[in-house]
């Protein structure tokens, strides 16, 4: 599944650049490398990760893009790693600064599979020299969670019988 994904993020990027042309107003992208510590700020948590991932956006005449792919837990042993993508769009809705606001949003990893997606009006007209703000309201959202249990110890399967 990971491969899946991957190659959809990456595929949509790709073809999202290659129908660059003049109806693009403007696109971004990069390549990061980032240590993650939860446990500064308003969390208790002492989870910390290390990841690598790629992302990036474009505008064009009918809409916005963009995409995000994250491989996480790169210092962790083989195994113990997700890989998570987001990969969402405003398609403009005449010139009123409202959109079609859609999103899907995937984790997969050894202990988790899950895939939120999103469909709702989004706004598109709060912006400045440098800098955008594109809020959504989506009211239609549908989650899809696979937790995988551990593996049943011996114990486990005489309760059960």
């Amino acid at each position: 599944m990971k491969k899946l994904c991957s190659t959809l993020l990456l595929s949509t990027l790709f073809t999202a650049s290659s129908l660059a042309d003049e109806s693009t107003y403007s696109g971004w992208g990069n390549l990061h490398i980032n240590w993650q510590e939860w446990g500064h700020g308003a969390s208790d948590s002492d989870f910390s990760q290390g990841l690598i991932g790629v992302e990036g956006g474009m505008n064009f005449e009918w809409g916005e893009v963009f995409g995000f792919y994250d491989f996480e837990g790169i210092d962790r042993d083989s195994g113990q790693q997700t890989a998570t993508m987001n990969l969402q769009a405003h398609t403009y809705l005449s010139d009123s600064g409202l959109s079609l606001f859609t999103k899907v949003y995937n984790t997969q990893g050894t202990e988790i599979k899950e895939t939120n997606s999103f469909l709702g009006l989004g706004y598109t007209e709060i912006k400045g020299d440098g800098w955008w703000f594109t809020p959504c309201l989506p009211p239609t959202t549908r989650r899809f969670t696979t937790s995988l249990p551990p593996l049943p110890t011996r114990t486990d399967l005489m309760v059960r019988l």
